[in-house]
């Protein structure tokens, strides 16, 4: 209360006031999508300021028109997407910046924005291979880093808007719809220039502005889920590999990982676990291998001082790796680990003497710590996929 409503002025005549609805429960949504994929739990962070008295997506003085207060709002919310973006890239030297708004374009499509403008993507793809349009888009730094073309980043198969489209949501541009030809379109604002790589910097940017049917339809929790999944997709094909000397939690959770279907249990010293374990191998997507018939996976006890013996390697058979004959020859309390060269390790904790078996600790390593933060402004919401 204590801020004044924006109003025009000569300098700003026309300035947004209007939230955009919902789209912060799709954040919230998308967050518990993101806990659910990871494992892990995302950072939300909410600013309960209204655009009605300061629009975070400006520059300062659109911003808060002048006002002390609203001023000091806009500087706190960028100082946290500023320590974010400044993070992210010094510790795994790159990431991507994703930031939510509504709009109510009789388009009803999904507009992702690069920076391109509408007459940007006019252009043909022979003609966005010029140099300018990279160095333009919020995505230079993913364009200049890798094989990926800039029509391709902003607009094919592989890019968020071409990923969208195929999981069935109509979207700008994508390869059905390459350019918004005459239409409504958002292509990124303050924001998405900051802290995308169009001018500095290796974290990219996309602005996602959402139609009113995803925002005020009854299936707003879906479409997060899928969102949560296309993003990671979109990060898969553009993001990996990382360099040798990223720590690995940057990068495992985008990895193929092992995951116990069946943990060992019932475990007495000499004898064969009652119940043999049973691992899994899963694409970073949650999808079984089931074409992987060579991959091999190790089993090792740690944290105890005997000796397990049984069958310890075992090549997969569509995907999966039955233990068999695994035993502990003392009483202890051990850490089986199961490994495979490439993808991400699982373990699980056992205590050989009691028959009692602990609970699986693979939900600690199935999905390894990846931070992500969401920013929620009532109206829009920026989502920072930070990959610490």
């Amino acid at each position: 209360d204590s801020i004044p409503d924006r109003v025009p002025s000569a300098q700003y005549p026309s300035i947004g006031t209007l939230g955009d609805m919902y789209t912060k429960d799709i954040s919230k949504y998308l967050f518990d999508a993101i806990v659910s994929a990871t494992g892990k739990r995302p950072h939300l962070v909410i600013c309960n300021i209204a655009r009605s008295k300061m629009d975070a997506n400006r520059p300062i003085g659109e911003a808060a028109m002048g006002n002390p207060i609203a001023e000091m709002a806009w500087r706190d919310w960028q100082a946290y997407l500023g320590q974010a973006h400044n993070d992210t890239m010094a510790v795994c030297g790159k990431g991507l910046f994703l930031e939510i708004h509504g709009q109510a374009h009789t388009e009803g499509w999904v507009e992702v924005g690069t920076l391109l403008t509408s007459t940007d993507l006019a252009k043909t793809d022979a003609q966005l291979l010029d140099p300018s349009y990279a160095e333009k888009s919020s995505l230079r730094n993913l364009i200049a880093t890798t094989q990926v073309t800039t029509p391709e980043a902003v607009r094919g198969n592989s890019s968020l808007g071409g990923l969208l489209q195929a999981a069935g949501y109509n979207s700008v541009p994508s390869p059905v719809n390459p350019s918004p030809n005459g239409g409504n379109y958002y292509s990124g604002g303050y924001d998405t220039q900051q802290y995308g790589s169009s001018t500095w910097g290796t974290v990219d940017g996309l602005q996602l502005e959402l139609p009113r049917a995803i925002r005020f339809g009854p299936n707003i929790s879906d479409f997060s889920t899928n969102l949560s999944l296309v993003v990671r997709d979109f990060m898969l094909r553009h993001y990996l590999p990382f360099p040798a000397s990223v720590p690995a939690a940057c990068s495992d959770w985008l990895r193929t990982a092992l995951h116990i279907s069946q943990a060992a249990a019932s475990a007495v010293p000499g004898a064969a676990f009652a119940t043999q374990p049973v691992v899994i191998i899963k694409s970073a997507l949650g999808v079984v291998q089931v074409g992987d018939f060579t991959s091999v996976v190790t089993v090792s006890a740690s944290g105890g001082s005997g000796t397990l013996t049984g069958v310890t390697r075992v090549t997969v058979i569509a995907g999966v790796a039955p233990f068999t004959g695994l035993a502990y020859d003392i009483d202890d309390t051990i850490t089986l680990v199961f490994s495979c060269p490439g993808k991400v390790s699982v373990s699980q904790s056992i205590v050989v003497g009691t028959g009692k078996s602990l609970a699986v600790s693979a939900a600690t390593v199935l999905r390894p710590s990846v931070a992500w933060r969401i920013d929620a402004v009532l109206g829009f919401a920026s989502l920072l996929l930070l990959l610490l």
